[in-house]
Order: C-alpha cells, then structure tokens, then sequence
C-alpha cells in the first residue's frame, strides 16, 4: 500500500524562527493605534494569559509587520527589550510589507462574532479575561448589569451608558423593527475626529454606544 506523505501547504510563507526582541524595528508607516485604555487592556490579557499567537516579522527590512500593540505590551511587562521572541518570519520588499501589515488588520476581511454563540460559553468562561467590557456584554446581550461596588465617575458614565442601549433595544425588540443586528460601527481616521465629533453632541469622549434616537435627534439640530 502507497503511503500518503502530507506536505506543508504551498501557501504557507512564513518560518517561525526564535529571535533577539532587539533585532525587531517598528515599522514607521504603522497606521494602527490604540486607546489608553485598550492598551491596559491587552496588557491584562497578556499578562494572564501570555502570548498565544506570533507576531510577524520581515526578515528583510527588521521591520515588525504585525503585532504592534502586542509587543509594545509585552515590553511593558518584560520591562526591557532583552528577551527572546519567536516570530513567524517573512522574507518581503517594504510594497509587500506594508500589503501585509494592512491585510493582517483590515476588519473588512475579518469575521464576526455569533452572540447567539458567544452566549454558550456563560457560565463556562471568566468574561474579565476576554478583552469585553461589561458594555460590550450587554450589547451582546450577555450580561445585563455591571458591577455597582466602588462605582467611580467612569463607572456611572458606563452605567448611564448600558441603560440607554438597553431601553434602546427594549424598544427595537416591542416594535420588532430589528430582524438582524441592531447596531453598526461608524470608524474615524484619528482617535481625536472620534472624540471631537461625540463632543459636538454632548457625550463624552471616550463613549463607545449612543442610541439611533439620540443621533437623529442632533442631527435634525
């Protein structure tokens, strides 16, 4: 009998190779950036977790291709840069590169999640290592509270915040208006558009949700 001998798919176009966390340059055109508080974030998840996926490297120019907020969070915890890392390793000219590094982070060709799925994990999981926020749950209808102990001024901005989008979709779902996702994501080219924009309708800068009513109801102002 012939014996079938599996071979690496012809697609495959990195190496994984262990390197010096000093040989790795930030790539100067790098157009993705991260909130404070994202980055607090990512940093929680890191440390509880640890790295589970490579960053991308070129071989070529040094140039760090993907994984721009990992490392720079990593470094925070390693406190220094003299570590090593392994990486998945390209070997590309900078117009292949800079290709990648937009492909690697394009939601466009990215999935999205199944709520109806993510809420088979309730009970299972510890929501606090998933990178969520508690508005983030409720919108996905995962959780409908937040936790009220030591409430701070941010924490009853974000109270205020969950209210709104649950009358809001407490209205959607008595009307039966929404037969899909309720909700879409309008993008900004810099975190200061974002903030200069949801001040103009009196909301704080850093608000993630606002109701379809009350956008309607500036822009008839």
């Amino acid at each position: 009998m012939e014996t079938q001998t599996n071979k690496l798919s012809k697609y495959q176009s990195f190496v994984a190779v262990t390197i010096e966390r000093k040989q790795i340059l930030n790539a100067p055109y790098n157009p993705r950036k991260i909130s404070d508080h994202a980055a607090k974030g990512l940093r929680k998840q890191l440390k509880k977790h640890g790295l589970v996926d490579t960053i991308v490297w070129n071989k070529r120019t040094g140039n760090l291709v993907g994984g721009h907020q990992r490392l720079t969070q990593l470094d925070l915890l390693e406190k220094s840069q003299d570590y090593l890392i392994t990486v998945s390793q390209i070997d590309v000219d900078l117009k292949q590169e800079k290709e990648i590094n937009i492909v690697l982070n394009n939601i466009g060709i990215q999935g999205t999640y199944d709520f109806e799925a993510l809420k088979q994990f309730d009970g299972e999981i510890d929501w606090g290592n998933t990178g969520f926020t508690d508005e983030d749950l409720n919108v996905f209808g995962i959780i409908d509270f937040i936790n009220e102990d030591n409430e701070t001024k941010e924490s009853k901005d974000t109270k205020e915040n969950i209210e709104k989008i649950k009358a809001a979709k407490k209205e959607s779902k008595d009307k039966s208006i929404s037969k899909g996702e309720n909700y879409f994501v309008v993008t900004f080219p810099t975190i200061k558009e974002k903030e200069d924009f949801l001040l103009k309708l009196d909301c704080l800068k850093n608000d993630r949700y606002i109701t379809a009513d009350f956008l309607l109801k500036h822009m008839k102002e």
